[in-house]
Formats: C-alpha cells, sequence, structure tokens
C-alpha cells in the first residue's frame, strides 16, 4: 500500500476516535491543541505507525485497543513516538489535566465511590430600594485608624452578626435617671414630618465574645438595647438629628450598610469607642448610600460616607424599623424619655 493512503487511513482512524468518546471507563487522558500523539493500529497483520498534530483541544481515552477501532491512543511528545516506534507503548505514562481529575470520585473504605460536594457560601437577597431623587452623599475621611476586622465581620458594627431576641418588656417611654445629653440624637426625627411612633416591639441584643468570635448571652442591663417603631412601608427615614457635627455641616458617617440595615456614627473614628453608633434595621437603604459606601469599603475605608441632621438614608420596609444606640460602646435603653425622646 503506497505510503500516503497508510497515513490517510491513520488519520481517519484517529478522527473517529476523538469524535466517539467513552470507549474506555478510566480516567481520561487530555490532549492540548497541538500535542503530539503516536497512533498505532494493524490492517491486514501490518503495523502502522504514525504522528499526528491534533489541531483542537480534545480528551481522549487511554489505554488498551477499542475493540471497534482497533486503534490506541496514547497522549504523547516525540519521546512517545520514539517509544511507540521502538515497541514499548505500552510504557509510556499518561498524564491527566487537573479539570478531569478534580472530577474523579474518590472511594470510601467500603469500596463507594463518593464526591466531595462543593457548598457555596449563602448570600442573602438583596432588595430593591426607591432611589431618592434628590438626594447626594458627601463623605469625610476617618480619624484614627480603620476597624481592625472587615467591617462585615465587625459585631460592633455588623448588627447581624450579634442578632437579638424578643423580649417582655413595656412598650412606653421609659423614665430613667442620670445625666442628660441635651446634644444626644432625637429619635423623633427618624422620620418625616417628625413624630413620637407607637412602639410595636422591645428586643435583647446578644453579648459578643471577640476572643472567640462568637454571640453569648444576650444584654440584660439595659433590660431592652432594641426597639421596633411603627412605619407605613416606603416612607422617608431620616438621620436624626443631633447638637453634635463631625465637619464641613454633617453630623454621621456611615460605618456600616447592607440593603436593610446601616450603622451610623456620631463622631469620626471607625470603631464604636466614642461617642454614639446608632443602628437601624428593616429598612431599605437608598441605593445610591449603599453604592457609595461600598465604593469607599473596598477603597479601605479611609473615608465614609457622611450625613446630614435630617438627610434621607433610606426608606421603611415594612411596617415597623428598629432601632438600637450605643453611648461609646454600650448598650443603652432606645425608649428612655429623657435621652432620645425631648
Amino acid at each position: 500500500m503506497p505510503e500516503y493512503i497508510k497515513h490517510l487511513i491513520v488519520l481517519g482512524m484517529a478522527s473517529m476516535l476523538i469524535l466517539s468518546r467513552g470507549y474506555d471507563a478510566r480516567p481520561p487522558a487530555v490532549v492540548l491543541s497541538g500535542a503530539e500523539v503516536a497512533v498505532t493500529t494493524v490492517e491486514q497483520g501490518e503495523m502502522l505507525s504514525a504522528s499526528v498534530t491534533l489541531e483542537s483541544r480534545s480528551i481522549l481515552p487511554t489505554g488498551q485497543p477499542s475493540a471497534r477501532t482497533g486503534v490506541t491512543v496514547v497522549q504523547s511528545s516525540s519521546e512517545a513516538l520514539m517509544r511507540a516506534e521502538a515497541g514499548t507503548l505500552s510504557e509510556t505514562p499518561t498524564r491527566t489535566h487537573p479539570d478531569v481529575t478534580a472530577q474523579v470520585p474518590t472511594t470510601t473504605p467500603s469500596g463507594v465511590p463518593t464526591v466531595k460536594p462543593t457548598v457555596p457560601s449563602p448570600t442573602a437577597p438583596e432588595t430593591t430600594c426607591r432611589a431618592m431623587q434628590t438626594q447626594g452623599y458627601g463623605s469625610l475621611s476617618i480619624r484614627g485608624g480603620t476597624t481592625d476586622h472587615p467591617a462585615s465581620d465587625q459585631a460592633d458594627l455588623n448588627l447581624g452578626q450579634r442578632a437579638w431576641r424578643p423580649v417582655n418588656a413595656s412598650l412606653a417611654f421609659q423614665s430613667i435617671g442620670g445625666p442628660t445629653d441635651e446634644n444626644a440624637p432625637r429619635f423623633s426625627s427618624l422620620f418625616a414630618p417628625g413624630r413620637v411612633p407607637r412602639m410595636t416591639g422591645a428586643y435583647q441584643v446578644f453579648n459578643w465574645d471577640f476572643r472567640t468570635g462568637r454571640r453569648t448571652t444576650p444584654v440584660t442591663s439595659p433590660a431592652v438595647t432594641l426597639v421596633g417603631f411603627a412605619t407605613a412601608p416606603g416612607e422617608p427615614i431620616l438621620l436624626p438629628g443631633s447638637g453634635y457635627s463631625i465637619g464641613d455641616g454633617y453630623a454621621a458617617l456611615v460605618l456600616y450598610a447592607e440593603p436593610s440595615r446601616v450603622t451610623l456614627k456620631y463622631t469620626r473614628e471607625d470603631n464604636v469607642a466614642v461617642g454614639y453608633t446608632l443602628h437601624l434595621e428593616n429598612l431599605c437603604v437608598e441605593p445610591r448610600l449603599l453604592a457609595f459606601y461600598r465604593y469607599l469599603n473596598d477603597a479601605g475605608r479611609r473615608q465614609l460616607p457622611a450625613l446630614r441632621n435630617g438627610q434621607p438614608l433610606g426608606t421603611a420596609n415594612g411596617p415597623q424599623i428598629l432601632a438600637g444606640i450605643q453611648d461609646s460602646g454600650a448598650w443603652m435603653d432606645p425608649r428612655s424619655r429623657k435621652d432620645w425622646w425631648q
């Protein structure tokens, strides 16, 4: 038979093999584009050998000749081709691609094949909130260093880390003794127009063990640390006014924001150690404010969004919002009449 006819036969049989996967149960080998493959076949008792260069990425089984084609294919270089010509084709090692071997089941001691599952990280669904067309947001540089953990993991900034529980307590303003700060935030200015809302629930925030990084027991002093206030869905929620200024006419920084929660600080430190920290839950954070916070957070938090007294920061997300406040890290009772409602 002419030499070129032999090569055509070999090329044709290799192409058929590439298109007909599945004739070997063992893990396949991967042949990259342009790799040389040594192909042997038997035609009428005559051994033919040829070197084929594949022009596309192919996954080829390796091992014994196929019963249908009588062709054995191995991944090879010029060294493998030399081994094939020397009659030692079976000694050529087969390399497998990482993408292929990663899908091969492992085997338990009982012999039952198992595949280790890949568990995706849970993500909270984002709520679509209404943009407030007239709102624009500025920023201020922080004072001191940035938070010592990613803000989403920092339990003083992200109240979702601590969580809370309902408690059976009075849903009325409380007369609590002690000194009064005339410049403290006034919760009536959360709403437009300002009002004294109906309380809808009382809750206790959990303590946090910063050494082990987990929540522990509820905060019980004061007896209530988070309060629900009745809202009309979609009504504007504003930054409560205070007598403090943090520069350039701004009253508070956004220390943390998610679609349904925001943490506000009435000083310029990126922590709760000094000054008032206000936590708001169950609201729709204004989309541009949320995007601005994420941008500055990703940029290193040297600056954070800043808000003015009474500036809208979102809308009510349902029949109530939740509010809690800390004074230099200590949790306070939001029902205290003299502190937040005068």
